[in-house]
């Protein structure tokens, strides 16, 4: 959760998720965590239902618990949404300094990955998808 969060309601919202999810089929434990700036709780589940069956979860299975926490957080009054993480604010990686050096002692004169390893030696030039005509140095 952002920092900020009201720990209480974060805590009522997983108890309230948890009891829905998986009361009287699997026994579990949780706990609140304050010591960061964002309140979060950690909840540990067992896996063999009290019936004797085993839980079998999936990515599929995981979005869908994320997105019913999501909902009781707003019944709280916390603004939550169940994105995935790949569509979540991600920074842009930046380009290795090992990369920036070479490119600025020497212009790219052969294609990067794995076209370099298509040129051979008194082939013609290797045109690609940018259309950037290659030559071989």
């Amino acid at each position: 959760m952002p920092a900020g969060t009201d720990p209480q309601r974060v805590l009522s919202a997983a108890q309230m998720f948890c009891r829905e999810e998986f009361a009287l089929k699997h026994r579990y434990v949780m706990a609140l965590h304050t010591d960061e700036p964002h309140p979060h709780v950690h909840v540990v589940l067992k896996a063999v239902s009290e019936q004797g069956r085993r839980l079998n979860i999936k990515k599929a299975t995981l979005q869908e618990w994320r997105a019913k926490f999501a909902a009781h957080l707003r019944e709280q009054g916390v603004a939550a949404n169940a994105t995935p993480r790949r569509f979540r604010d991600q920074p842009v990686r930046a380009t290795p300094h090992a990369l920036l050096r070479q490119q600025a002692r020497e212009p790219l004169a052969t294609p990067p990955g794995r076209e370099r390893a298509l040129l051979s030696p008194g082939s013609p030039p290797l045109r690609v998808k940018d259309r950037e005509l290659y030559t071989r140095t």
